[in-house]
């Protein structure tokens, strides 16, 4: 096992069909976590995505990387060219949030380039699985993450957007696989994430700021507002005083 362990996930898929306990071995869920954790704490694994676009002739191109430290004489090596999952043709894509290896894509194809679709997606081993849509119809406001619930071994994924007319969703995909509404925060907290439409995911909690009131109060108040992914509580970090409040 301790060699097994060290080695990258396209070579474990090939190793599956050797024996049938060496299938049993990779495919227990204790492995995979002994080879994700050692992954995590391996310099030389730590990958980076990035994603291009081409709006022109609506090509897109995703390329891992090693995050290694480089400099000018030394540029980033190992760059790998991925093949984006072929259940769609899409005209435009981009990378909403990851955990533990794993990707969630929102697509734009060529059937309706007006609805969103959300895809997860294994760039190591090039599986992929469509995801529900949210309840609540696209619009640009909303925010997305990824995360790992260890108390029901599965992960989740969950949506808030950047109104007060919209209550956030939650989507367990080891349970159905569909999303249920979860409830707003009960100070009337909404959602203020500026630049960023990926949920932070740091100790079993997403993490987003929030803002208490509207630009046409006065003053305004914000914090750092955490959901937990496993008894979906809300907690809030308060700001230091020059960032917390917006006085007109």
């Amino acid at each position: 096992m301790e060699i097994l362990v060290r080695l990258p996930v396209r070579s474990l898929c090939k190793f599956k069909s050797v024996s049938k306990y060496w299938r049993t071995l990779i495919s227990d869920s204790y492995f995979k976590m002994m080879h994700l954790n050692r992954g995590k704490n391996d310099p030389n694994s730590q990958k980076l995505l990035v994603s291009q676009w081409f709006p022109q002739d609506e090509r897109i191109f995703i390329h891992c990387l090693n995050l290694l430290p480089s400099s000018a004489a030394q540029p980033v090596g190992n760059v790998r060219g991925l093949d984006f999952p072929s259940i769609y043709r899409p005209c435009r894509v981009y990378l909403a949030c990851c955990c533990d290896g794993l990707a969630v894509m929102v697509i734009n194809d060529n059937i309706d380039v007006r609805r969103n679709r959300y895809l997860l997606w294994n760039p190591s081993t090039g599986e992929s699985v469509p995801l529900p849509d949210p309840q609540f119809p696209d619009c640009s406001g909303i925010l997305l993450g990824l995360g790992y619930d260890s108390a029901s071994g599965g992960y989740k994924m969950v949506s808030t957007y950047l109104s007060r007319d919209f209550p956030g969703e939650i989507l367990a995909m080891k349970s159905g696989c569909s999303w249920r509404y979860v409830d707003k925060h009960p100070r009337g907290i909404f959602s203020h994430n500026s630049g960023t439409y990926c949920l932070p995911f740091v100790n079993g909690a997403f993490h987003w700021t929030g803002m208490l009131g509207d630009y046409s109060m006065p003053s305004i108040s914000f914090s750092v507002v955490s959901f937990s992914i496993s008894n979906e509580v809300y907690g809030d970090i308060p700001l230091p005083e020059q960032l917390s409040c917006f006085q007109r």
